[in-house]
C-alpha cells in the first residue's frame, strides 16, 4: 500500500560557550538556530503483517525554514535574512490502525535539514564586566545543517 503524508516540524538548538578577550578573561557567547522542516513523504506498508498492525518504510523531500539566533555578551546579531535550504529524508516505523481513519504511529527518520541565514550586530562593541569586546559590523552568514536521525510518534488522519 502506498500513501502520501505531509508533516511540519519544530526544532531548536542552543550552545552557551565562551571566547578568550583576555589571558584571564572570558566572554559568553550563545549561539543557536530554529528550523522549520517542512516534509512531504511517500509511505510504503511493507507486507510482512496483516491487519491492524503495520511496518512501513518511506523518504521525500523538504524545505527548511530557519533562523540563526546569535549573542556576545548581551549583545545581540539580529537576523536580517535567510534562504530556505532543500533536502531528502528516509525513515521507517510501525503503525496501529484503530479505526479505517485513525492510527498511531512510531517512526526513525534520518534527514540533513539546511538553511542559511544572516545576522548582523547594530553596535560596535558590547562591554562585559571590564572588557569591551568589538564586533564585527559587517553582516556575516552562516550555512547550518541539522542532519540526524528524529524519533517520532504521531497520529494518523486517513481520508
Amino acid at each position: 500500500t502506498l500513501s502520501l503524508g505531509l508533516s511540519a516540524d519544530y526544532i531548536t538548538s542552543r550552545d552557551t560557550r565562551t571566547i578568550t578577550a583576555t589571558a584571564q578573561r572570558v566572554v559568553p557567547v550563545e549561539d543557536g538556530y530554529s528550523v522549520v522542516p517542512v516534509e512531504i513523504t511517500g509511505y510504503f506498508r511493507i507486507p510482512i503483517t496483516a491487519g491492524a498492525f503495520g511496518v512501513f518504510m518511506g523518504g521525500g523531500l523538504g524545505v527548511y525554514f530557519g533562523e540563526r539566533e546569535y549573542r556576545v555578551a548581551t549583545a545581540t546579531a539580529a537576523s536580517t535574512g535567510s534562504r530556505p535550504g532543500f533536502g531528502i529524508h528516509v525513515l521507517g516505523g510501525v503503525q496501529y490502525a484503530f479505526t479505517e481513519w485513525f492510527a498511531l504511529s512510531a517512526e526513525m527518520k534520518f534527514r540533513d535539514a539546511q538553511f542559511e541565514a544572516t545576522n548582523a550586530f547594530a553596535v560596535p562593541n558590547v562591554r562585559h564586566g571590564d572588557i569591551l569586546v568589538t564586533l564585527p559590523q559587517k553582516p556575516f552568514d552562516s550555512s547550518i545543517h541539522t542532519d540526524g536521525m528524529v524519533l517520532q510518534i504521531g497520529a494518523v488522519y486517513s481520508f
